[in-house]
């Protein structure tokens, strides 16, 4: 698959700060809250094990709690 480059100019300071804002609720960076809004846009498929490994990155490193555990094993038991 080809992958293209893309420069926006001239953008408006108010449209960077509220796609900094959005991408900081989202914990992406900038440049990959563009490619969620581009990609439903587009109506671009999107790829489970991109997915999966993006969740997994986000996830890396964070330490759970002996309740989050126990409730996670009771959701898996349904």
């Amino acid at each position: 698959m080809r992958v293209a480059d893309i420069l926006l100019r001239n953008l408006p300071d108010r449209w960077l700060e509220t796609l900094k804002e959005r991408a900081a609720r989202s914990h992406r960076s900038v440049q990959q809250e563009l490619h969620a809004i581009l990609a439903e846009a587009v109506g671009g498929d999107i790829d489970p094990l991109e997915l999966a490994d993006t969740f997994r990155r986000k996830l890396e490193g964070r330490r759970w709690t002996e309740t989050a555990v126990a409730d996670i094993r009771e959701d898996r038991q349904r």
